[in-house]
């Protein structure tokens, strides 16, 4: 079973075991119910009442999808967007990145495209021309092309020019943006870069601070957290530093090579018990 989103959840059951394992996708609604029985080959889950979902696709490799044509299901199972394009995201904004099925994408050394924009009635409002599409946030999605990503609004203006080596989708106002020797920084919506290129790996803001990889004195990576300014608030010590979540976030310790365990911090650092946590709310 997978996460529950807008009431619905996804789920897979075997649908092949020998010679290779390969499954089948439907989804259950809150109540427990079947609501779209196992009969697809991929899917993703519920976003602005609508599913991706896949048939054709071999997943034989352990639930590694390959090929196969994709749609959109509404909570009903009902096919609101036909199953005829080679790939498609989640729907945010109104919109859904998407290939065309016709035989016309080509799949090169900067991924596979041209990559455009439909809406919920399937049609390409805007065109595909794009190596790679992510879905929107906050209202502009990555683009690339020709191995450099930017940024496009809903009206498929560009407005923060392809400049990045690599980039991700806002969150909390902010994108983490790699430069060409793949260091990390973060811009704002205008692409101003406010927090310079400085660290080894890096995470999305949540909740106002986001997990940073710098090296220690051993030359080992090591993660931590900085605000908005580009400040550690929480310093680096953990070989992993999860996103916050209503308060939280899983990390795990390590203390000079030595492996500690997993476990939960505050937004201050302090080690905390996530069920205890959650026990003291009324």
């Amino acid at each position: 079973m997978f996460d529950c989103s807008e009431g619905m959840t996804r789920f897979s059951i075997w649908a092949n075991r020998f010679p290779g394992i390969s499954y089948r996708y439907g989804y259950v609604a809150m109540d427990g119910t079947l609501a779209i029985p196992p009969i697809y080959s991929s899917a993703g889950d519920f976003s602005e009442g609508l599913a991706r979902v896949n048939k054709g696709a071999s997943n034989w490799n352990r639930g590694e999808e390959v090929g196969g044509s994709w749609g959109f299901v509404d909570a009903t199972g009902a096919v609101i967007i036909p199953l005829s394009f080679f790939d498609v995201g989640d729907f945010s904004d109104g919109l859904a990145p998407a290939i065309k099925g016709d035989g016309s994408h080509n799949c090169g050394i900067y991924g596979c495209g041209p990559n455009g924009y439909i809406d919920k009635s399937g049609a390409f409002v805007i065109a595909p021309t794009y190596d790679q599409a992510d879905g929107f946030s906050e209202g502009l999605a990555r683009v690339s092309r020709n191995g450099l990503s930017g940024f496009i609004n809903t009206k498929g203006e560009l407005v923060i020019d392809f400049r990045f080596r690599k980039a991700q989708r806002f969150s909390d106002g902010l994108a983490m943006v790699w430069d060409s020797s793949f260091q990390v920084g973060y811009i704002d919506k205008e692409g101003k870069l406010v927090i310079p290129f400085q660290f080894i790996s890096g995470q999305n803001f949540s909740e106002g601070i986001a997990a940073v990889s710098v090296l220690d004195e051993y030359e080992n990576s090591i993660e931590g957290y900085i605000d908005r300014k580009g400040e550690f608030v929480i310093e680096p010590r953990f070989s992993y530093a999860g996103n916050f979540r209503d308060g939280m976030a899983q990390v795990i310790i390590v203390n000079r090579g030595a492996f500690e365990g997993s476990s939960y911090i505050d937004e201050q650092g302090n080690l905390i018990d996530p069920c205890a946590e959650s026990m003291d709310t009324p």
